[in-house]
C-alpha cells in the first residue's frame, strides 16, 4: 500500500495541513515545525487499526495533548492511499475523528468511515462505496454487496476503531482484514 495523500487537521501542532508523498520522502525543518508531528500521526493511525488506540493515548496523557494548542475539541485524519491489485481503478480513503468528551482527557471516536471514494472525487456519486462507517456508537460494516451489518451499540468500544474491532465479530467483508494490515505496517 502506498499512502496517496495524508490530510490532519486539529493534531498536535497541526492545525491543517495536507501531505501528498511521493516515493522518496525528506522532512526537513526547524525545531518544532511538526515534522515528528506528522510521524506522530502515521503512527496513531496504525496503531487504530491494531486494537490499541485507547491505551496508547491514555499513555500519552490523554486527548489534550493530542490536540492542536489545546484549543480544539476533535482530530480529524483522513488518509488515502492506492487500492490493492484487484481493484486498481479504485481510490481507498480511511476517514478517523476523535472528540474530546466535555474539557476532561477522555476521548471517543466520533466518526469514522473506511471505502473506496473514486466517484466522489470524480463527481459521479456523494457517497463513496463504504466497508464500514461510524457516527460515535452506532457502527456499520457493510458486506461487499452493500448491506448493512449493524453492530450491536453495547459491543461497540467508545475509544477503540470499527476498523480494530471488525475483524472479529463483525467480520462480513473480506477486504476489510487487508486494509486493517495495510494500516497495521504504516509503521
Amino acid at each position: 500500500m502506498k499512502i496517496q495523500e495524508l490530510k490532519l487537521e486539529g493534531f498536535r501542532s497541526l492545525q491543517d495541513v495536507g501531505w501528498p508523498p511521493q516515493d522518496l520522502n525528506i522532512a526537513i525543518g526547524p525545531n518544532a515545525s511538526g515534522k515528528s508531528n506528522l510521524l506522530r500521526a502515521l503512527e496513531l493511525l496504525c496503531i487504530s487499526a491494531q486494537g490499541g488506540l485507547g491505551k496508547h493515548v491514555q499513555m500519552g496523557g490523554g486527548i489534550e495533548p493530542l490536540l492542536w494548542n489545546a484549543a480544539v475539541d476533535s482530530i480529524q485524519l483522513k488518509l488515502a492511499f492506492s487500492p490493492p491489485a484487484e481493484h486498481p481503478a479504485s481510490r481507498w480513503e480511511y476517514h478517523l475523528e476523535l472528540g474530546r468528551i466535555g474539557k476532561t482527557t477522555a476521548y471517543r471516536v466520533q466518526t469514522e468511515v473506511l471505502g473506496d471514494f473514486r466517484r466522489v472525487v470524480t463527481g459521479e456519486r456523494l457517497e463513496p462505496f463504504k466497508l464500514l462507517e461510524r457516527q460515535q456508537q452506532r457502527a456499520v460494516v457493510y458486506d461487499e454487496q452493500q448491506r448493512q451489518l449493524v453492530a450491536p451499540e453495547d459491543l461497540v468500544i467508545p475509544e477503540e476503531t470499527l476498523l480494530s474491532m471488525a475483524a472479529g465479530p463483525y467480520a462480513g467483508n473480506r477486504l476489510i482484514p487487508t486494509y486493517q494490515r495495510h494500516l497495521v505496517l504504516l509503521r
